[in-house]
């Protein structure tokens, strides 16, 4: 059974389809890691502040919403990863390879009646079903990476939330702190050239 140039196209698009979708996840989660950059940024200088901060019941509030945007993080990461390792893709084989499968098909029904037609209708099924199951395995790459970024784009929130939240107790901190610094001016003519 020969397909209709409209049936075989449905096929290759299906296919085509989920590399499209693989791009649009990829740069997706292009945007996660420079945000993540900036959030490990964030995260780091206030960790090099714990040692200037006086300990009370705010810096205990402080450092909890730390620790637990710093585990968020950590999670957003892991699942950034996650959608960016390890799916392998499917392709069709190469103009090359379905040459040399034609001419194996050729050769194959050269003995019978109408081989080129038999040979072009076995191709034919045998591109489609190439163009179907790598269509589906790739639709399945693209739902577990799909669900990943998800994954890592909620986690991403949650540390900017707790991030915001931790920057409160963190200034309240400081702010309580007696800051004064002695200034002395030792020759005031000096200054004026």
């Amino acid at each position: 059974m020969l397909l209709t140039m409209e049936e075989f196209n449905f096929y290759r698009d299906n296919y085509l389809f989920e590399f499209e979708m693989k791009e649009k996840l990829e740069k997706s989660a292009s945007s996660s890691i420079a945000v993540l950059v900036i959030l490990g940024s964030i995260v780091s200088l206030f960790i090099n502040e714990i040692r200037s901060i006086e300990f009370n019941y705010i810096a205990i509030i402080f450092l909890f919403l730390l620790s637990m945007s710093g585990l968020f993080f950590l999670l957003s990461l892991y699942f950034i990863i996650r959608a960016l390792y390890n799916h392998k893709y499917m392709y069709i084989p190469t103009s090359s390879q379905l040459k040399k499968y034609n001419e194996e098909l050729l050769e194959y029904y050269s003995e019978e009646e109408n081989p080129k037609e038999k040979a072009n209708k076995d191709l034919e099924e045998y591109i489609i079903g190439e163009y179907a199951a790598n269509a589906h395995t790739n639709f399945q790459n693209n739902g577990r990476k799909s669900a990943f970024i998800h994954l890592a784009n909620t986690y991403i929130i949650v540390t900017i939330i707790l991030l915001l939240l931790s920057s409160i107790p963190y200034y309240i901190n400081n702010f309580k702190k007696d800051v004064h610094k002695k200034i002395e001016v030792i020759n005031p003519n000096e200054l004026k050239d």
